[in-house]
């Protein structure tokens, strides 16, 4: 048997098996890397349709007492109502409601395992709470 033959198919093969490994390792990466996107996009439009749901329960608290001024997202799972009262001592007032960071993955894990629940903030100018942001506070706490 000729020893430069074993050796020259020997080599062969670990550069093939090395070749084999890098296609396994960058086919890996790119299925995680769409598996990431995907769960962003999917649960990022998951936190959107929630937060839509809790507007439209502020705008049904608020009849007739006032109305949604403004409402933006901060982030993927925080968005923000300004409300103006019509006939109310309070002037404005605003609603942050807060859902579990869904779209990352570590950081909604971590908000599970602390125990963290969806909440909302509210933030009243000028003196007296109304019976409408009592409304608003118990519909957007069981978002």
């Amino acid at each position: 048997m000729n020893p430069t033959a074993c050796r020259h198919t020997t080599r062969g093969r670990t550069i093939a098996s090395e070749a084999s490994v890098g296609h396994v390792v960058l086919i890996s990466g790119i299925i995680a890397v769409a598996a990431l996107l995907l769960w962003y996009v999917g649960f990022t439009q998951y936190n959107r349709h929630k937060g839509i749901k809790a507007l439209q329960w502020v705008e049904a608290a608020c009849v007739g007492e006032g109305r949604i001024v403004d409402s933006r997202w901060l982030g993927t799972s925080r968005v923000k109502i300004q409300l103006r009262f019509t006939r109310q001592p309070i002037e404005d007032a605003a609603v942050t409601v807060r859902l579990r960071p869904r779209p990352m993955p570590v950081q909604w894990a971590l908000s599970l395992w602390r125990g963290q629940k969806e909440t909302n903030n509210i933030r009243k100018e000028r003196a007296k709470v109304s019976h409408v942001l009592y409304i608003i506070e118990h519909l957007t706490t069981s978002v």
